[in-house]
């Protein structure tokens, strides 16, 4: 549903977090959902706005509550409803940029670790 280009362009956004991340990881991700947090978020926020708008309201049960907000299951089961959640989760942050330096130190506890 959304213009080709400007997704097309948004994976690229995403693509090239995963990389500066890589080279700036203090200790490897302890999960899928910290690694690909910072990835999705800023993804989304790449979108033009009125496209973002669009994707936003797409996604039901985008509002997540809690520690349950981005974790391992929602990213492996909706990849979509886990970029919109991470994406508000960053932008309703007091200090977005924090939390984002919190992930590469391997200290954010807003991405719970779920048991095997």
């Amino acid at each position: 549903m959304l213009p080709q280009r400007d997704f097309y362009r948004s994976v690229i956004v995403h693509e090239v977090v995963h990389g500066i991340m890589h080279q700036n990881l203090k200790r490897p991700a302890l999960s899928h959902a910290a690694y690909e947090y910072p990835a999705y978020a800023l993804q989304v926020e790449s979108l033009p706005p009125d496209v973002r708008d669009k994707l936003l309201s797409a996604v039901p049960n985008a509002v997540g509550s809690g520690e349950l907000r981005v974790n391992d299951a929602i990213l492996f089961f909706d990849p979509f409803l886990f970029a919109v959640r991470a994406y508000g989760h960053l932008k309703s942050a007091t200090d977005g940029c924090a939390q984002l330096h919190a992930l590469l130190e391997g200290q954010a506890s807003f991405v719970p670790i779920l048991p095997p």
